[in-house]
């Protein structure tokens, strides 16, 4: 440029080419920022919706793994007789499942599966049940016997005061982990699966001279005791899943009596229950279905009739989830599939 045109400056046809040069630059850049911002929120959106299918799948999956957890396959030692309506599902249709399993208390966090000891005759307190802590090794619980010294031999729950033979409150018990509670309903059964029903008092344990145990009101038949070795206690529940149909997933937690031997008893939750708890947010479109398949693989109808729920082999989950963003519609599937032991 000469001095005569510095001088002069620029023409305003040069200022307008570099303003319209300057716009184009600008508004590529703002439209790009606004299309990276766009796809991080759509990124964000789609990231939110699989955890909320993996939060929701993870859980149920987990549960219905453990089918059958704690529930005898035997017939029953007193009247009515006969064996449970079902040993793996209660209910099972297109949008909902129910299932047996001896699953956790929601204010506790371990089941209250245990083994029976193999000494169920010497100096157990009245109605008393011997229970082997399964959480800690095979030890019956023995006041001041240094055999059961759980504090000791375990990093579960350690305890400098000792274990459950010192004290019922010990968090090495089943009952100080508050996994038999006065007046819940257990499962005894023994090695052949034959099982009775009962309640535990509401003192929940008690102490011999030499021993601690669960205490059931009324006492179990002695027959069942007597073939002990090898026998279980479990506190069975009723656990529900199901797409509401109004926006929700939801989970239901019952416990009581199952021993009924009816099926419309199993799927009636009375007193003893969680509710239906909302477990995730089902917007418009999302949904939450089963399938049902027997041991060949073939497709059982749904619902699946009261007499073919044993045939159940395994349970397909498909969780359809959508989500509006802006004029689009994000949308996610997660699948499950849980094989039962047959």
């Amino acid at each position: 440029m000469t001095a005569a045109r510095a001088r002069r400056g620029f023409t305003l046809l040069e200022v307008l080419v570099a303003a319209v040069v300057g716009a184009i630059i600008l508004s590529g850049a703002l439209a790009y920022l606004v299309a990276a911002d766009r796809a991080h929120a759509r990124r964000t959106r789609l990231a939110e919706l699989r955890r909320d299918a993996a939060r929701v799948l993870d859980a149920l999956g987990d549960e219905l793994r453990q089918t059958g957890l704690g529930v005898p396959t035997g017939s029953r030692l007193e009247p009515p007789g006969g064996t449970l309506a079902s040993t793996t599902l209660v209910d099972a249709t297109a949008t909902s499942v129910g299932l047996l399993a001896d699953l956790p208390r929601p204010d506790n966090t371990v089941n209250g599966l245990s083994l029976l000891a193999d000494d169920q005759v010497t100096n157990l307190p009245a109605g008393g049940v011997a229970v082997v802590n399964e959480q800690t090794g095979a030890c019956d619980v023995a006041v001041g016997a240094v055999t059961c010294r759980t504090g000791q031999f375990t990093r579960l729950f350690p305890s400098t005061a000792g274990g459950c033979h010192a004290s019922a409150g010990s968090r090495t018990c089943p009952w100080g982990l508050r996994r038999y509670r006065g007046n819940d309903w257990v499962l005894l059964m023994d090695d052949q699966g034959r099982w009775v029903e009962r309640q535990v008092a509401p003192g929940v344990s008690a102490a011999s001279a030499t021993r601690r145990t669960l205490v059931l009101s009324p006492a179990p038949p002695a027959a069942l005791l007597a073939s002990a070795a090898g026998g279980l206690l479990a506190s069975v529940d009723r656990v529900f899943w199901r797409d509401n149909g109004v926006g929700a997933v939801e989970r239901r937690q019952c416990w009581g009596t199952v021993g009924t031997g009816s099926l419309a008893d199993l799927t009636t939750c009375a007193a003893d229950t969680t509710g239906w708890e909302n477990q995730l947010a089902l917007l418009p479109g999302s949904t939450l279905t089963f399938s049902y398949f027997d041991a060949a693989g073939a497709a059982l109808p749904v619902p699946v009739p009261a007499a073919q729920l044993g045939l159940v082999a395994r349970v397909d989950v498909a969780l359809h989830l959508t989500r509006p963003f802006g004029d689009e519609l994000l949308v996610h599937d997660e699948t499950l599939s849980v094989a039962f032991r047959q």
